[in-house]
């Protein structure tokens, strides 16, 4: 399912829908600064061991952060993180698959549901692609070799690594998860078998649930969204059951 909602669109003040180059466009007009779930890219990474370990060191930190966007082939402001230019890139499916390779070889455990999205103006210039990055539900996301590896994270624009209480708690974070997944597994299965006659026939109950998040399809509600959604639900529950009816 494609992305329609992220930081980009609300930095812009677009409602949810599709990642444009007209959004592209407008984030450089408005020189839109980095976020802790956005970073400006202008090349895709070189081959090279360096370049892979840098490239899964950006989809680590915000898989074990709250997920964002990578996007290739936009220019940054020196010592701003501001979006500058564009500076088209190799967006095609075969960039799209070494890229997704790099992420399976170099990040640990496999960060599932990375979406590739490939824009441009429509004639093939100003092409972008953008690596759109869930928050994993296995993180923390180890990366490096033998001795020498560590955990990134997203703090605000910048890439850091975790110390110990961060790994502690992002690994208690991470069991907390599964015992929940467990339990709620348990609890929809209590829940049909409830339903079953067990003593006629037999019955083979199974259920599941997605780990992976949903990519974003809407922004989160304000105060005032949820205000407006309680009075309609108060307005509506009125003309259904108007007061002193005996219904």
């Amino acid at each position: 399912m494609t992305i329609r909602w992220s930081r980009l669109h609300a930095l812009l003040g677009e409602a949810p829908g599709p990642l444009t180059h007209t959004m592209l466009v407008s984030a450089i007009a408005q020189r839109l600064p980095e976020a802790e779930d956005l970073d400006w890219k202008q090349d895709l990474p070189a081959r090279g061991d360096d370049n892979a370990e840098k490239f899964a060191k950006d989809v680590a930190a915000m898989a074990n952060t709250s997920g964002g966007l990578i996007v290739y082939g936009v220019m940054e402001e020196h010592g701003t993180s501001r979006a500058q230019g564009f500076k088209s890139v190799d967006n095609t499916d075969a960039s799209q698959r070494r890229l997704r390779q790099l992420a399976a070889a170099h990040i640990q455990p496999v960060v599932a549901g990375l979406e590739f999205i490939a824009v441009d103006d429509g004639a093939g210039n100003d092409a972008v692609l953008i690596l759109a990055v869930p928050a994993s539900p296995d993180a923390p996301h180890v990366i490096g070799k033998e001795n020498k590896v560590g955990v990134p994270y997203r703090a605000g624009s910048v890439t850091q690594w975790m110390r110990e209480r961060d790994l502690e708690r992002a690994y208690a974070e991470r069991f907390d998860r599964r015992n929940d997944e467990n339990t709620r597994l348990v609890s929809m299965i209590e829940e049909i078998s409830d339903k079953l006659d067990l003593d006629r026939g037999a019955w083979l109950v199974g259920v599941a649930r997605p780990r992976t998040p949903l990519p974003g399809l809407h922004r989160s509600p304000t105060v005032e969204d949820i205000r407006a959604i309680l009075r309609g639900a108060l307005s509506r529950t009125a003309e259904l059951a108007p007061a002193g009816s005996s219904d």
